[in-house]
């Protein structure tokens, strides 16, 4: 794509003044719950980036665009998708413009939008252009570099991205050992299929046979340990549309501990692979001047499209359902496409040796994936560039959080995708789902959003839903779904 840069914005200050430019890593992690990793409240093994959170910064408020597609150009542009196009088709990419900088650029794992990675702004790209795929045998769509990938024998994605990730930053590294590097580490677990490798279910194979009510219960006393969640908040009830795991049959119940333990085994692995770059980082010496930034793309995935074989077959097959996506959302409500915070709030890591000391911090300030860009390229004294017909980035740089000063306040974030919609504004937060009526919620007292305050606060409500309206223009929402509900398993 060409572009025509008439004005060159610059940011004000430029962090790496005081600081030496810090190589980045971005992990995106796809369609995994706000209470996946150990570090969130997790019975799942996730050592690695637990490491990762206990020596740098937890981020209890980082909200997504609630799906794939929205989030990821919303993350690659730094534009809300509305103004980048939903498969990334205007404006310039971060790649493009962190390049600028004299980086290496490097794009791993999943695309999904527009194009080819190397077409905009990626040096390297070994991944997939779809939106899934097989974890085992690919699928035609993947690329290394411009080049159709042939996926070898004993192949499995997860390990594979792992593989690059570390390929693309040794060869760097080996070219020129003092140019940074920006990589997009974007992995495909633990989207659906339900793919995993058969010693990783192994391990989780008896976890889940206490169903999802125990697995719920147990996640929300480990987040209040871990300070993830406040003891002032309500949390929500199962909803009627997910069954008592007592209520389940004897077969039922063994086909759901078993869709759930695949489900882990492909965290597990991720983690797995984002060990090794982090183990390559140390050996090359350059670990301590990286940050590293890892999130989720959205909130579980209550879908149960389709069911072929058994979890973790290689051919293609299961979600893993309704009832787990609500254990995986813990503590909140609702799921992927909702921008309610089951949706649309993601467990976030921040992680920079150099400048966050290891202190085990969690933090609440509210940021939204739009900030991402904006603190990348201040790092990197990269200059962003905006044709005249271009709005200018919408985020801001989260730089004094990384380096222990208070951020100022932040202003309204936004939010729209299908008939869901969303406002947070000083801590009050009106949201709306599946075409319904809008609900308003203190974040403050109500983080799960379970007290809908608005018949209580008419005024504020009024206010919020007029500057969301105000920034939506005269788009029309589109009803896509209705809340899914639990659909019973075949028990032959």
């Amino acid at each position: 794509m060409k572009h025509i840069f008439h004005t060159l914005l610059f940011f004000a200050f430029c962090a790496s003044q005081i600081l030496a430019q810090p190589n980045i890593i971005l992990i995106v992690a796809d369609d995994m719950g706000y209470s996946d990793l150990g570090c969130f409240g997790s019975e799942i093994e996730t050592p690695n980036l637990d490491k990762l959170a206990q020596e740098g910064i937890r981020m209890r408020q980082f909200y997504n665009s609630a799906k794939c597609e929205p989030s990821r150009a919303m993350i690659i542009s730094g534009q809300h998708w509305h103004d980048s196009g939903i498969q990334l088709e205007n404006g310039p990419t971060i790649a493009e413009v962190i390049r600028r900088a004299n980086y290496n650029t490097y794009a791993v794992g999943k695309w999904h939008l527009s194009g080819n990675p190397v077409d905009r702004g990626f040096d390297h790209f070994l991944g997939h252009l779809n939106g899934a795929t097989n974890y085992f045998k690919g699928d035609p769509s993947f690329r290394l570099d411009h080049d159709k990938f042939e996926v070898p024998d004993n192949f499995y994605a997860t390990s594979a991205y792992g593989d690059y990730a570390v390929k693309f930053i040794e060869e760097g590294h080996k070219a020129n050992p003092e140019k940074r590097f920006f990589m997009y580490l974007a992995h495909t677990a633990p989207h659906a299929p339900l793919m995993a490798l058969p010693e990783d279910i192994e391990r989780f194979k008896n976890t889940y046979k206490a169903g999802w009510d125990k697995i719920r219960e147990e996640r929300v006393k480990r987040q209040l340990k871990l300070g993830i969640i406040d003891a002032k908040w309500p949390v929500p009830d199962r909803p009627s549309t997910i069954p008592a795991w007592k209520d389940l049959s004897p077969k039922e119940q063994e086909i759901e501990a078993d869709r759930m333990a695949t489900y882990a085994a492909m965290i597990y692995r991720m983690d797995a692979s984002v060990g090794r770059v982090i183990d390559k980082l140390e050996a090359l010496g350059i670990r301590d001047n990286t940050l590293i930034v890892f999130i989720s793309d959205n909130g579980a995935n209550p879908f149960d499209r389709g069911r072929k074989d058994v979890p973790g077959a290689l051919g293609e097959n299961h979600n893993y359902g309704l009832g787990w996506a609500f254990a995986s959302n813990t503590p909140y409500r609702l799921y992927k496409q909702n921008q309610h915070n089951g949706g649309a709030c993601t467990s976030a890591i921040l992680n920079w040796p150099d400048v966050i000391p290891p202190t085990e911090k969690v933090n609440d300030t509210p940021v939204q994936i739009l900030d991402l860009a904006p603190t990348f390229f201040e790092l990197a004294c990269a200059k962003y560039p905006a044709a005249l017909d271009e709005k200018p980035l919408p985020g801001r740089s989260l730089y004094p959080l990384l380096t222990g000063k208070k951020m100022p306040p932040s202003p309204p974030m936004y939010f729209h995708l299908y008939d869901n919609a969303a406002i947070i504004d000083n801590n009050w937060k009106l949201v709306k789902a599946f075409g319904n009526a809008w609900e308003l919620y203190n974040l403050n007292t109500d983080r799960a959003e379970t007290q809908n305050l608005i018949l209580k606060e008419p005024k504020k409500a009024q206010k919020l839903q007029q500057e969301w309206e105000n920034w939506m223009g005269n788009s029309q929402l589109k009803h896509v779904d209705n809340e899914p509900k639990y659909v019973p398993l075949q028990n032959d």
